[in-house]
């Protein structure tokens, strides 16, 4: 009997301990990242991954035992029956068959991607602060209303609202597309803060 991870097993009688290959590939976390996590890569990278990122293609080392934070580097385990020709050098759709990272930025544009990206991370800290939220927490609920147009609401307090209805919004959200990589739909507006009032 095949192994196929990722399904229930039907029959145990029809399996035995084995030991298995697995599809790996470093990768740099777009957003802080769990031990497990499942990510995608972000839209024209084929090495920075993110949890809103469609489609999924596999998790975060399992085996950590800490958080992965925002720009560091660790392991992705493909998921399983999506690699071909598996024999150490494997081949996937999500990546190009050479392997070899990719370098289409001359160091002057990497310098100048690297100034916008912290620009835009000042931009949601200084946010960060009008709205009374850590940093970390804007990110987890921007990525939540853009995966999940799913909206923020805080209780006994209004800043978060305040600070986002008080911003220049298309400013706010190129800045979030910025730091995450990820794609903002193409809605007129999204509504990421409210109050319960």
């Amino acid at each position: 009997m095949d192994i196929e991870f990722g399904k229930l097993i039907d029959d145990a009688s029809k399996v035995k301990r084995d030991a298995v290959h697995v599809a790996v590939v470093p990768v740099v976390a777009a957003h802080n990242l769990l031990p497990g996590s499942h990510v995608g890569l972000t839209q024209g990278s084929n090495d920075k991954v993110s949890l809103i990122s469609e489609p999924s293609i596999g998790i975060i080392d399992p085996y950590l035992t800490q958080n992965v934070l925002r720009g560091q580097w660790c392991w992705l385990f493909l998921y399983p029956n999506t690699v071909t020709g598996m024999r150490h050098h494997w081949s996937h759709p999500a990546f190009d068959d050479d392997s070899e990272p990719q370098a289409t930025l001359d160091s002057e544009n990497i310098v100048d991607k690297t100034q916008v990206i912290l620009q835009s991370e000042k931009y949601l800290r200084e946010f960060s602060l009008d709205a009374h939220l850590d940093y970390e927490s804007v990110i987890d609920i921007v990525t939540d209303c853009i995966k999940n147009n799913n909206t923020y609401v805080e209780h006994n307090s209004e800043y978060a609202r305040d600070a986002y209805y008080n911003c220049d919004q298309a400013e706010f959200w190129k800045h979030v597309q910025n730091v995450t990589g990820l794609k903002i739909p193409d809605r007129e507006y999204l509504i990421s803060f409210s109050c319960s009032c």
